[in-house]
């Protein structure tokens, strides 16, 4: 064994409970700060992911610019309606969601 190695070696022997806690604390703390990041993306894709649809339910174009029909051939209103309100209620409570990860992330680990 090395000259190096052993002291390192001793070292972790001779530590002491607080230096032990301190080395932990910091290990956990940054796992917790990457899961939080990690649910804040899952959440802002989520966000993107509902504000896409909404504008594909906006779009009620026709598929050809040559048709003469204002909407696309199986437009159903009552469908459109339903679908409509969950998406806007599914972004809505994603951003609330957004609000308050970020929130957490400011208060757990911001210094």
């Amino acid at each position: 064994m090395t000259e190096a190695k052993k002291s390192r070696f001793i070292k972790n022997l001779t530590k002491s409970h607080k230096e032990i806690k301190e080395t932990r604390a910091k290990r956990i703390a940054r796992q917790v700060e990457m899961a939080q990041d990690a649910l804040i993306r899952a959440i802002e894709s989520r966000v993107m992911d509902a504000e896409a649809k909404l504008e594909e339910l906006e779009d009620l174009s026709p598929t050809s610019t040559t048709s003469l029909q204002i909407s696309k051939g199986d437009f159903d209103a009552k469908t459109w309606v339903e679908e409509m309100q969950a998406t806007q209620i599914a972004v809505a409570e994603a951003e609330i969601e957004l609000g308050i990860a970020k929130a957490t992330k400011e208060k757990y680990f911001s210094v």
